[in-house]
């Protein structure tokens, strides 16, 4: 019984360095785990979204190569190539030039184009053309068919990417590439996360997308990434900031997802606060528990604990046949306090005169005559 009121005694103390050790456990998990949270969210997030940049790539290209491959090129004289190669241009808007090369990257026909001043304001001069034809990704698309390469930029800023696919001619003996240039912003076209965000390519200095609306350190964090392509999504967290970069296949540099956020300041005075709420209910909770003791103890005392206070000396064997026998241990107890309760009525009775059996009597304990 002095064991268990000594447990109950430290209870409060108990209580008070476990809300101590929660505290503390929720500002390090708290953090943590939210920024767990928001680097994943920021990976699947960019991955999703550089598929869906790759998808378009590939279908820009097979739409521009369709048209040819209708035909056996080889079989097509000059105007007949001329006409093939301005139906490919026409069937697709965001193309502003096309063009067809032998396996050597020779023009077979004049490109096919929309000048500038002339309809569209995504014209090409000849200085375009020629930045066009330099990144035209001739190899690959004699490797492996279907290829792109950029962005890049037009002589006049305009971000552009360039597509090339293989089609055969002869009867499969010879081969022939049509190469098309669009406008890489079209590839953002309706791309926004869906928690929010800025969605943009870069790659060799060249940056498509809301650029200037990324935080200046997020722009840092994101340049570097694209001059050394992760192999993989990797996540970044900035001041005032989370995203994610990932490669994109064929483009040279990455695509990043970049979101605002609350300072970290703000977000570690939250994060106290939290944790100052988790003190202060446990502060209250070892306040009750102390209550909670001392109304016991002064029960104990009120209605004379002899179990806890009067005991009778005992040897060391008989507090080991207590412990092994648990019911003969109580039993001793209840012997005890029947005796201490009893020594204390004749003591009371001594004192009064009377004698504890009911008889009257001096102090002596005989009875007058």
């Amino acid at each position: 019984m002095r064991s268990s009121s000594r447990a109950f005694r430290t209870l409060p103390w108990g209580v008070l360095c476990a809300g101590v050790i929660a505290a503390g456990l929720v500002t390090v998990f708290t953090g943590r785990s939210r920024e767990r949270a928001l680097a994943q969210g920021d990976r699947t997030t960019a991955d999703t979204l550089a598929r869906v940049v790759t998808s378009r790539l590939q279908s820009q290209t097979r739409a521009v190569s369709a048209p040819l491959a209708a035909f056996d090129l080889a079989d097509l004289g000059p105007d007949e190539l001329v006409g093939a190669v301005r139906l490919a241009f026409v069937q697709n808007d965001a193309v502003t030039a096309v063009t067809l090369l032998d396996r050597e990257g020779a023009a077979l026909v004049p490109a096919v184009y929309n000048p500038r001043g002339h309809g569209m304001a995504a014209g090409e001069s000849v200085e375009d053309l020629a930045i066009f034809a330099r990144h035209i990704p001739l190899a690959a698309a004699l490797a492996h068919g279907g290829a792109w390469r950029g962005p890049y930029l037009a002589s006049r800023g305009a971000p552009r990417v360039a597509v090339a696919d293989s089609v055969s001619a002869a009867g499969g003996t010879q081969v022939r590439v049509v190469a098309a240039e669009g406008d890489a912003a079209t590839l953002l076209d309706g791309l926004t996360p869906r928690e929010g965000g800025v969605v943009v390519l870069v790659a060799g200095g060249t940056t498509v997308g809301a650029w200037h609306e990324m935080p200046v350190s997020a722009r840092t964090r994101v340049t570097a990434a694209a001059n050394r392509p992760p192999r993989a999504p990797t996540a970044m967290v900035g001041d005032a900031w989370h995203g994610a970069v990932v490669p994109v296949d064929g483009i040279d540099g990455v695509l990043a997802v970049v979101a605002s956020d609350e300072p970290s300041d703000e977000r570690a005075s939250r994060w106290r606060d939290r944790a100052l709420a988790v003190l202060v209910f446990t502060v209250v909770a070892a306040a009750a528990a102390a209550l909670r003791v001392a109304l016991r103890e002064l029960a104990g005392a009120t209605d004379g604990g002899y179990d806890d206070r009067v005991t009778e000396p005992r040897g060391l064997g008989a507090v080991v046949r207590e412990l092994a026998n648990p019911v003969g241990a109580a039993a001793g107890r209840r012997r005890r306090c029947a005796g201490a309760r009893s020594g204390a009525t004749e003591y009371v009775a001594y004192r009064a005169g009377v004698s504890p059996r009911g008889s009257a009597g001096t102090r002596g304990g005989g009875a007058g005559a």
